[in-house]
């Protein structure tokens, strides 16, 4: 049975290219500001609701891509997947999440990444040098995050997580995988289908499917999970509760990565609350030398993470 759900899966991932390509081919005869404004409407369309204010765009060269998004640190700043896990807390300590989020893009999705939403400048930024196609299904994602932004205000509701990164990492989650799952209904209606009527889960296509498969270590990883997971959960939410509802998900979102991979642990009446636990480590555990640099929140998801990358080392 799970050898021909990945077939299935495989055979899905293939139509979906097709069903780009054939919508990619009217954008060839638009203009860059025709596509985004019909990417505008096709996020109205598939959230059911409109946007508050028009969303600001411009086009940039690759150079200044990189420098929006941190994108041109030398080689020596990436580090290992330790240094690199480090400087991601440091982001998350330091309220740089919006441009963090742009430099993961940037330095983990590689040549995928077309643009990036900046929620302090309400701006959309997008690569002049993309194909029409690819500025297309950037503008879709980045444009649902433009919309949850004038909805719930971004920042404010990733700032709310405090010190709880397992609680940042769910709530990223949810905004990514519902972007994503708005730009695969758009791409499934090509198909004659919508996302909730699929009979593939989502996140399981989408670590099927470049660039998510080719990555690997924490820092990588936690990056692919938010779109992984986060695809699964909403598709879940919108087969139950249907596209209208989404907006009442954000009144009372996952508090945890343990509710967003086990969603039967969101669902009211067998809701399963995070229990803070306290580690405590003595000196005479640690030796000498040894000082606290932080104290933060984890949770099932990047716990299991680093154990599986520590006891997977030689």
């Amino acid at each position: 049975m799970k050898k021909f759900t990945v077939l299935f899966a495989i055979f899905v991932l293939v139509l979906t290219a097709g069903a780009r390509i054939a919508l990619a081919k009217p954008n060839h005869e638009k203009s860059t500001e025709e596509i985004i404004e019909e990417s505008k409407r096709i996020v109205e369309r598939v959230k059911k609701t409109k946007f508050d204010k028009d969303i600001e765009c411009e086009g940039i060269t690759q150079e200044g891509f990189k420098r929006l998004t941190g994108g041109d640190r030398s080689e020596s700043d990436s580090g290992e997947d330790g240094f690199e896990f480090f400087n991601l807390l440091g982001g998350f300590f330091g309220g740089e999440k919006e441009i963090m989020k742009a430099n993961v893009a940037q330095d983990h999705v590689g040549e995928s990444a077309r643009g990036v939403y900046i929620p302090s400048e309400k701006k959309f930024y997008y690569l002049k040098t993309a194909s029409p196609e690819q500025i297309a299904e950037t503008a879709v994602h980045e444009l649902t995050h433009a919309m949850q932004d004038q909805q719930l205000d971004l920042n404010k509701f990733l700032n709310e997580c405090g010190t709880n990164f397992d609680l940042y990492t769910a709530r990223r989650a949810l905004l990514e995988g519902e972007a994503t799952c708005v730009g695969l209904d758009y791409t499934f209606g090509g198909l004659g289908t919508r996302i909730e009527q699929f009979p593939v889960d989502l996140g399981m296509l989408m670590s099927m499917s470049q660039p998510f498969h080719s990555q690997g270590g924490v820092f990588k990883e936690w990056f692919a999970f938010q779109y992984s997971c986060g695809s699964s959960f909403l598709q879940a939410y919108v087969k139950e509760e249907g596209w209208k509802r989404v907006p009442r998900l954000y009144k009372n979102p996952p508090l945890s990565t343990e509710q967003m991979m086990h969603r039967e642990k969101y669902k009211n009446g067998t809701k399963d609350y995070p229990v803070s636990i306290q580690l405590r480590v003595s000196d005479s555990l640690l030796g000498e030398g040894w000082e606290g640099r932080m104290l933060v929140t984890l949770g099932e998801y990047m716990l299991g993470s680093l154990l599986e990358s520590s006891l997977s080392d030689p």
